[in-house]
């Protein structure tokens, strides 16, 4: 993870997105949400489970 910053912080960049792929697709898909459907689906799973 530190290597991935410093790596971005040389190219200019001002953040990265580390993890698996599926972390990186979910938080592209995140950028292009509005605050209230990120909020919604926030609520929808975060609740415990029964």
């Amino acid at each position: 993870m530190a290597k991935l910053g410093v790596d971005a912080l040389f190219a200019g960049k001002d953040h990265v997105i580390g993890g698996s792929e599926a972390t990186q697709k979910d938080a592209q898909r995140k950028r292009t949400m509005s605050d209230i459907e990120k909020a919604e689906e926030f609520a929808r799973t975060s609740r415990p489970s029964k």
